[in-house]
C-alpha cells in the first residue's frame, strides 16, 4: 500500500522536510528581526549564524532526500515541489484556493533577497531590510495563499524569499537520510498503523527524534528506538489545531482554567489551542496580555497562543510587538461571555480598528452579530409573549438574517481595509454565500464553523435545555445543513473550531428564567477530535478534508504549517492514534474540564483518541492525561502581508 502511494507523497513529503527546517530557521530569523515599521521585535533567539544566500539565478542543486520506503526523488528542489490537488496528488479534484490561507506549492519569485545580496554572508536585519517593492512574488504564490503558495506557508514576503534563498543553498540533514537506510537510533518508533502523510493514507512508521518527526518509513525499515508503540490497528493522523477556545484564566476559574482546558484538550486529541481575550481583566493591553502568558506558561500541557482584544486601538501595535497570535472582536453584547467591553458594533470603529490591524500582519478573527436586529427580534418576542428562555433565545439568536446582514458588512469593511478576517460561526446559508463569493472575488477571508450549531438538534436542544443553546435549530433548517455540509467540503468553509466554552450546570440552568442574563456556551474538548470523527464514519466528510479542517489549515492561518498540522519529516511530532472502529456513548462521567459536562451526553460515536503526542511526548494515553503542566509552548504571532502592503 505504501508503495503504490510514493509518486503522490515523494514530492510533498521532501517538501515538507525541509519546510519543517526552513520554517524553524525562518522562525528565529523572525524572532531576531524588525517589524514593517522598522522597530526591532523582542528576541527570544538570536540567529548568530545566517546562512551563505545564494547569487541570483543559481541553479538549485539536486537534493536526493527519500521518502517513506526509501524510494529517492528525481532530484528537483524543494522550491520545485508542488502540491497541486488539495488530495496530494497532482490535479487531483479538491476544495478551492482560498485567498486567506497559505497553499501549497513553489515557484520562484522575481525579485530575490537571495539576488540583492549576492551570495555572501548576510545578516537577518539585511535580509529584512529588502525593499518590500522587491518582493512581488509573481509567479511564487502570496503568502495569503493567492495563486500558488510556498510550501512552507510562510508571512512576511522578505521571509519567503529568505526561505526561498535558504532552500537554494542545499540545506540537507544527513541523519533523514540515515533514517531512510535505518541506520539510526531514535526517541520513538510508531509501529505498524495507518499514517495520513500530507492526503494519503499509508501504512508506515513514524520516527521520532527531540521533538520532531525524524522520518516517515515502511514497517520494515530497521531503525532502532528507545520506546516502541505499537499502533497496529490504529490511524495516526496530526494533532488538532483549535483556533477557538475559552480557558476562562484569569477571572472565571469557576468555569475552567489552562490547567483542565489543556488536560481535556489532550484527551479529545487537541495539541495546540488559541484561546479568547473575555476574561477578567480582559486582554485589551501589554500588561494583562503577558499575566495572561505566564499563568498559561505554568499550567499549559498543550501549545498554545492567544487572540488579544482589538478594542484599545492604541495597544495594537504594542500587542504585536509583545506576540500576540492575533486579535478578537465580538460585534455581540449582552451577558457574560458576550463583554459589551470588547464588543464593536459600529462600522466605523470596526474599520478604524481593521486598518490598525492590518499594519501587524495578523488575523481579525470575529464573532459576527447584528446586535441591534436581535435586540428588535427579542423585544417583539417578548411583546408577543414568548417566554425568555432558552428555547427562545436559540431560536433567535441563530436566525439566519442576524448573522447574514452582519457578515455583509464585515466583508465590504474587508475589502476597505485589506485585513485577514476570519469569520467565526460560519452556520448561516446566506452567509456562507456571501464568503464564497467573496474568496472568489479574491479577498483575504477565512471562516470557521463549530460542532455546536450544526450537530446538536432540535431533540437535543429540548431535552439538554440550557446545556445545547444556542444549538437546536440550525440543525432542523435543511436548506441551511445543505449549505453547510456542501462549503465544509468544498473549501468555503476553511475550519472545524470547538469553540470551547465552558460554564457550571448552574450558570446555564438559569436560562430556564431568563436566557438573556444567563451564561452561554459549552465544553467541547474531552470529545472533540470524535465528533468529527464519527462524520468520517457516516460518511459526511472525507478523512482527508477533516484532517485540512482541523489541523492543516489552522496551522496555515497562523502561518505555522508544516511545522504543525502535518506529518511531515521535519514536522513537530504533534499526532494522535485513533481507533476509528471503537464505539463510545458519552456521558458526563470522566472529563477533564473543569465544567464536567457534555452537550453530547447520551450520543454514540464511532472513532476514539486512544493516544495524544505533543512534540513527541505522549500527554494523553487511554483517555488518561498523562503530560505535565507547564510542558505547552507559546504560538506567537506570524505576521502575512501581501506583497504590495
Amino acid at each position: 500500500m505504501l508503495g503504490s502511494a510514493l509518486p503522490a507523497l515523494e514530492s510533498l513529503a521532501e517538501a515538507g522536510k525541509r519546510g519543517g527546517r526552513l520554517l524553524a530557521l525562518a522562525d528565529r530569523a523572525w524572532e531576531s528581526g524588525t517589524t514593517r515599521s522598522g522597530r526591532r521585535r523582542r528576541s527570544r533567539v538570536d540567529f548568530d549564524e545566517p546562512p551563505v544566500l545564494p547569487q541570483a539565478r543559481r541553479p538549485s542543486p539536486a537534493w536526493p532526500g527519500r521518502c517513506c520506503s526509501g524510494s529517492t526523488t528525481s532530484g528537483r528542489s524543494p522550491s520545485d515541489a508542488t502540491v497541486r490537488g488539495l488530495d496530494g496528488a497532482a490535479g487531483a479534484a479538491g476544495p478551492a484556493r482560498n485567498p486567506g490561507v497559505p497553499q501549497p506549492g513553489g515557484g520562484s519569485p522575481r525579485g530575490s533577497a537571495a539576488g540583492v545580496l549576492s551570495g555572501r554572508h548576510a545578516t537577518v536585519a539585511e535580509v529584512y531590510a529588502v525593499p518590500p517593492k522587491i518582493s512581488t512574488l509573481q509567479g511564487h504564490g502570496n503568502v495569503d495563499g493567492s495563486g500558488e503558495g510556498p510550501v512552507c506557508g510562510l508571512r512576511d514576503p522578505r521571509q519567503v524569499e529568505f526561505c526561498d534563498a535558504v532552500m537554494k543553498t542545499g540545506v540537507t540533514i544527513e541523519t533523514e537520510r540515515e533514517a531512510s537506510r535505518g541506520s539510526v537510533k531514535v526517541d520513538t518508533r510508531i509501529h505498524g498503523g495507518e499514517v495520513m502523510v500530507g492526503s494519503t493514507l499509508c501504512t508506515a512508521d513514524i520516527l521520532v527524534h527531540q521533538e520532531k518527526i525524524l522520518g516517515v518509513v515502511s514497517p520494515d525499515n530497521s531503525s532502532d528506538a528507545d520506546v516502541v508503540i505499537d499502533a497496529r490497528g490504529r490511524t495516526v493522523l496530526p494533532g488538532i489545531i483549535d483556533l477557538h477556545a475559552h480557558t476562562r484564566e484569569p477571572g472565571y476559574t469557576h468555569k475552567e482554567d489552562f490547567l483542565t482546558a489543556s488536560q481535556a484538550a489532550a484527551v479529545g486529541g487537541v495539541t495546540t489551542i488559541v484561546d479568547m481575550p473575555n476574561v477578567e481583566p480582559p486582554t485589551d493591553s501589554v500588561r494583562a496580555f503577558e499575566d495572561k502568558r505566564a499563568a498559561a506558561a505554568a499550567k499549559s500541557i498543550v501549545d498554545w497562543g492567544h487572540f488579544v482584544a482589538a478594542t484599545n486601538l492604541g495597544e495594537i501595535s504594542a500587542l504585536a510587538e509583545a506576540g500576540a497570535t492575533g486579535y478578537k472582536v465580538f460585534q455581540v453584547s449582552g451577558a457574560y461571555p458576550h463583554d459589551p467591553r470588547l464588543a464593536i458594533n459600529d462600522d466605523g470603529a470596526l474599520l478604524r480598528a481593521m486598518r490598525a490591524i492590518v499594519e501587524t500582519g495578523l488575523p481579525m478573527v470575529v464573532h459576527p452579530f447584528n446586535q441591534s436586529l436581535f435586540d428588535q427580534l427579542s423585544e417583539e418576542a417578548f411583546v408577543a409573549g414568548r417566554p425568555r428562555n432558552w428555547r427562545t433565545f436559540a431560536e433567535i439568536y441563530t436566525a439566519e438574517e442576524i448573522w447574514h446582514t452582519a457578515v455583509s458588512s464585515l466583508i465590504n469593511l474587508q475589502r476597505l481595509s485589506g485585513v485577514r478576517l476570519h469569520l467565526l460561526h460560519s452556520h448561516s446559508a446566506s452567509s456562507l454565500r456571501l464568503i464564497r463569493a467573496a474568496k472568489a472575488a479574491g479577498q483575504r477571508i477565512t471562516c470557521a464553523i463549530d460542532p455546536k450549531y450544526y450537530q446538536l438538534t432540535r431533540s437535543d436542544l429540548e431535552r439538554g435545555r440550557g446545556r445545547v443553546c444556542p444549538g437546536g435549530f440550525v440543525a432542523e433548517d435543511p436548506g441551511r445543513m445543505e449549505e453547510i455540509w456542501q462549503s465544509l467540503n468544498d473549501g468555503t468553509i476553511d475550519i472545524i473550531d470547538s469553540d470551547h466554552a465552558p460554564h457550571t450546570l448552574e450558570e446555564v440552568a438559569a436560562q430556564d428564567v431568563n436566557a438573556w442574563d444567563a451564561a452561554m456556551g459549552s465544553p467541547q474538548y474531552d470529545w472533540h477530535y470524535s465528533i468529527v470523527l464519527n462524520d468520517v464514519h457516516a460518511g459526511r466528510i472525507s478523512l482527508s478534508r477533516a484532517v485540512q479542517l482541523l489541523c492543516e489549515t489552522p496551522a496555515r492561518i497562523l502561518g505555522i504549517f508544516p511545522r504543525k498540522g502535518a506529518l511531515l519529516p521535519g514536522s513537530d511530532a504533534d499526532l494522535v492514534l485513533v481507533d476509528r472502529h471503537a464505539e463510545t456513548t458519552l456521558d458526563d462521567r470522566g472529563l477533564y474540564t473543569k465544567a464536567g459536562w457534555t452537550p453530547y451526553s447520551g450520543w454514540t460515536l464511532k472513532g476514539l483518541v486512544t493516544m495524544t503526542m505533543l512534540r513527541g511526548t505522549v500527554i494523553a494515553s487511554g483517555r488518561r492525561v498523562v503530560g505535565s503542566p507547564g510542558y505547552g509552548r507559546y504560538i506567537p504571532g506570524r505576521p502575512q502581508y501581501l506583497a504590495n502592503q
